[in-house]
């Protein structure tokens, strides 16, 4: 059976692309093209679609205003082949103008109209709600609105008189982007989907551009147009704010955009652009200014010690949680994870408790030594905790809106521990810190489980394989910010080594 991906998409240049890209594909593409970009945020929100085509400030408005924090921009379509046509002459009363919603590109036309007209001739502008691109140049060569603002192939029709000022003050802006949901991008057979589109994708844009006569007629036959017009078309796509032909976002079109969203919301866009996948690093953030928060040391078979490193920042950051990641917890035992202060990337802890007896509390254990376990789960960050598995029952994981935003001090280390059937202690003792010192109390040495006490004994596992009682890796890395504990120990027969035990995905902002 031929698998399908389901697309959403304005009837835009994007037709044209889609029905070329389709005949190359081994997959099936079946497109609708959505009325207006509520109809788009819909079908994403309720996964009617795989990937959704709309603008990057629809990406901003959902991901930062709507706090979707489930939107996904995958890579870009296109940036700011935009021209406002028609004619608006306030003198005349030609001043309605078309737009799709009060989202997307009208945040760009409203800031160029309010700088070219006066207040009173912007005040007395009539905005329409007149829907997608191909409806908006239908409603303006009917006369039914004056204005609006087109792309290819419809700003190139007849009745799309262009304004050249449009342009000029757009300059660096990025339009259309791809957007998934996260949890679709997790699942793994489902990316790989996503992959084979994308690849498939750009392998069609770099044919397009390199045989310019056969997509010059190919453009004609799809909208019935004149060569001179399918020329005009070809020309413009691939100008620099024409067609995206890799899958590396622009910094400078993001911020054009940005910049846009911001003066008219009065929205904050953060650093870390946590809704954009960045293709280099398979992760869910593009900031050209700055490195993942973490450190992982990989040993074979992906397996290895990770630290959080924000040693380099200054002050504070606020940590926070993905959701889709905890949504792949599978877990018979109640876990319980949270994160401990180190002094390095190998995992060493001060020895709080003078340990070795020298009379030092500044000096350091490192993993293995005897009492780390302990010492290390009393230096536990007091607000950051999470609760998953209990025989993948959901209502046992930790949201990210109950997680929060975590603060933590920057200028540190941080280290992930795991406590198998801790999560028991935690619904007994009623809080985080009391689940610790119940943990401390029933296995103060840490312990480890047998084949006759494994499905109750708690036990605590870290990223370091040489702190586990078992002295084995309990951690796998999933993806590039995702991490499961194993919370099984390492005895044969009994673990399934599946590191999904909790799985979590951290990030920060400062």
């Amino acid at each position: 059976m031929t698998p399908t991906l389901k697309i959403s998409a304005f009837k835009d240049i994007s037709a044209f692309l889609l029905s070329t890209l389709q005949p190359q594909l081994d997959i099936n593409l079946e497109i609708k093209y959505v009325k207006n970009a509520d109809e788009a945020h819909q079908d994403l929100f309720d996964n009617n679609a795989d990937i959704v085509l709309m603008s990057y400030d629809d990406t901003l408005s959902l991901s930062l205003e709507d706090k979707y924090s489930a939107i996904l921009a995958l890579f870009p379509i296109h940036g700011g082949i935009l021209d406002l046509c028609g004619e608006i002459d306030p003198e005349a009363n030609k001043n309605r103008i078309g737009i799709d919603t009060n989202t997307g590109y009208a945040r760009a036309l409203r800031s160029y109209l309010s700088q070219k007209l006066t207040p009173e001739e912007y005040q007395n502008l009539d905005f329409i709600k007149a829907g997608a691109t191909n409806l908006r140049y239908d409603e303006l060569i009917n006369n039914q609105i004056d204005a609006t603002l087109l792309n290819p192939p419809y700003s190139y029709l007849e009745g799309a008189q262009a304004d050249p000022g449009f342009q000029l003050f757009l300059g660096d802006y990025q339009g259309v982007v791809a957007n998934t949901n996260k949890y679709v991008w997790q699942d793994l057979d489902k990316r790989a989907l996503l992959k084979d589109f994308m690849v498939s994708y750009q392998a069609m844009l770099q044919n397009l551009e390199t045989n310019s006569q056969s997509t010059i007629q190919s453009l004609s036959d799809y909208y019935s147009i004149s060569t001179d017009i399918a020329t005009n078309i070809y020309n413009r796509l691939w100008m620099p704010n024409g067609l995206n032909v890799n899958f590396q976002f622009n910094n400078l079109q993001l911020q054009g955009t940005e910049s846009i969203f911001s003066q008219d919301t009065n929205v904050f866009v953060p650093l870390k652009r946590y809704w954009i996948l960045n293709q280099d690093l398979n992760s869910f953030y593009l900031d050209p200014n700055a490195t993942d928060a973490f450190n992982f040391q990989p040993n074979t078979d992906n397996l290895g010690s990770l630290v959080y490193d924000i040693s380099s920042v200054s002050g504070e950051i606020k940590g926070e949680i993905d959701d889709g990641a905890l949504s792949q917890t599978n877990a018979l035992f109640h876990n319980l994870v949270g994160f401990y202060a180190v002094e390095n990337t190998s995992g060493s802890i001060l020895d709080v408790d003078d340990l070795n007896g020298n009379g030092l509390v500044d000096d350091l254990l490192n993993p293995g030594d005897k009492g780390y376990a302990q010492t290390a789960l009393r230096q536990h960050v007091n607000n950051f905790f999470l609760e998953a598995g209990a025989n993948g029952d959901p209502s046992k994981n930790t949201t990210a809106s109950e997680f929060g935003e975590v603060v933590l001090a920057g200028g540190r280390f941080y280290a992930p521990f795991l406590i198998a059937n801790g999560g028991d202690l935690l619904v007994k003792s009623g809080s985080f810190e009391q689940a610790i010192a119940a943990f401390l109390a029933l296995n103060p040495g840490n312990t480890g489980a047998s084949l006759e006490n494994f499905q109750t004994k708690a036990v605590a596992y870290f990223s370091f394989g040489a702190a586990n009682p078992d002295a084995s890796e309990h951690l796998r890395r999933l993806e590039n910010n995702t991490f499961g504990f194993e919370d099984l120990p390492s005895i044969a027969g009994v673990s399934d080594y599946d590191f999904n035990d909790t799985v979590f995905s951290f990030f920060y902002r400062t």
